[in-house]
């Protein structure tokens, strides 16, 4: 069963379901968090909070936006950026900065992390500047859709939909599938 299935049946109280989305992806879901937050118990805290929201807005997820992984994912960097108290740091700092601290940070990721900063930075200069500038807010400047929205004055939906249509060229130009799970 893939995950998008399974989370249309978490969505009606299939416990089940949840156990099997908890048993595919807690693993990697609390590597993720250890990594942002460097303490275990933290990195434990923050994975069952972002299960515990995963079960409770199932209904949420749209499989065209992306893959079920991704969508945990990007819940899990969300909260993690909200504990760290970064939310509020990178509201303070140019894009440019943050564009440097990504690309530094790159140099000094753990080995087998397949993507480096240098190819997303050439692979956003591809996508419409409307896109880039919704994934950079998103990703570099860690803004929530409603925040993008806000700043730059276009509607939450339209926000939603940039987001997802450069999700799916940056996935096209790195050769990547939908299939992280959800095949």
């Amino acid at each position: 069963m893939t995950d998008a299935e399974l989370l249309a049946r978490m969505s009606t109280g299939d416990r089940s379901a949840f156990g099997v989305i908890y048993d595919r992806h807690a693993g990697s879901l609390y590597a993720a968090a250890l990594r942002l937050l460097g303490a275990p118990a933290e990195a434990q805290d923050l994975l069952h909070d972002v299960l515990l929201e995963a079960w409770e807005h199932a209904r949420e997820y749209d499989p065209a936006k992306g893959s079920a992984r991704t969508w945990l994912f990007v819940r899990l960097r969300s909260r993690a950026l909200d504990r760290l108290g970064r939310a509020e740091v990178t509201r303070t700092r140019s894009l440019g900065d943050a564009h440097g601290e990504v690309e530094a940070a790159s140099h000094a990721r753990a080995p087998g992390e397949p993507v480096d900063a240098l190819a997303v930075r050439s692979a956003l200069e591809r996508v419409d500047t409307t896109v880039q500038q919704v994934l950079e807010l998103t990703f570099y400047g860690g803004f929530t859709a409603s925040e993008v929205a806000t700043r730059l004055g276009v509607p939450i939906g339209t926000v939603k939909s940039r987001l997802a249509r450069g999700l799916g060229v940056l996935a096209s130009l790195f050769g990547k599938g939908s299939s992280d799970g959800d095949e």
